[in-house]
């Protein structure tokens, strides 16, 4: 977080996001303008209502104890298999449809992977397919039977890393709508009636 007050007499000040009490906070830092150390000064912790700020109950830090303090510097952080992952899947029942699978890196072989549905009647997938090599996404197609939720699985070998990924098929029942008379003709200045009527009917409001 950048500066929390305009400086004053050329001191810099600086808030950093943290937790107390089980409370959201913030470490309140003071620093010199020469100075490459940020000093903590205070501690600020948030009560809330609802999604505003109820009130800030500041601590000061006592000036004579020897409070750690953030300095500057720099270093190299290095992302890998950031996007690896595999997303949900909705399918009406009696319907087909494709799971992907998002890897970070592209296959560095070609293999076969293996799929498991824990409940087969309502999501039935191939018990395995073969991983192309040099590819950064992977697909496999679902067959969606009777309404439920069923838990996919999926192991790819240790050619090509052994990673294990899950993640939920939901088979739920379409609906449709049907109207009587299915034309209507209405002369000016005129009421008439048309029915809809939806197949299956939605639940009873709580």
């Amino acid at each position: 977080m950048t500066w929390a007050w305009r400086p004053e007499s050329g001191r810099r000040q600086r808030l950093a996001p943290t937790a107390a009490n089980a409370r959201p906070a913030f470490g309140y830092y003071r620093s010199e303008r020469e100075s490459v150390e940020w000093r903590a000064f205070a501690i600020q912790v948030l009560a809330l209502q609802d999604d505003t700020i109820a009130s800030v109950t500041n601590s000061y830090y006592p000036t004579t104890l020897n409070v750690p303090a953030i300095t500057k510097g720099t270093g190299t952080v290095t992302i890998l298999n950031d996007d690896i992952g595999m997303p949900w899947l909705k399918l009406a029942a009696g319907t087909s449809g494709q799971m992907t699978i998002y890897l970070g890196n592209p296959t560095a072989a070609q293999d076969t992977v293996t799929v498991t549905s824990a409940k087969p009647d309502v999501a039935k997938v191939p018990s395995s397919f073969l991983a192309q090599s040099g590819r950064s996404t992977l697909d496999f197609a679902v067959d969606a039977g009777t309404p439920g939720t069923s838990l996919i699985t999926v192991k790819f070998p240790p050619s090509l890393g052994g990673t294990i990924l899950t993640a939920n098929v939901d088979v739920y029942t379409p609906a449709t709508l049907a109207m009587q008379p299915p034309s209507l003709s209405i002369p000016v200045n005129t009421t008439s009636t048309l029915t809809v009527t939806m197949s299956p009917a939605p639940p009873a409001p709580a």
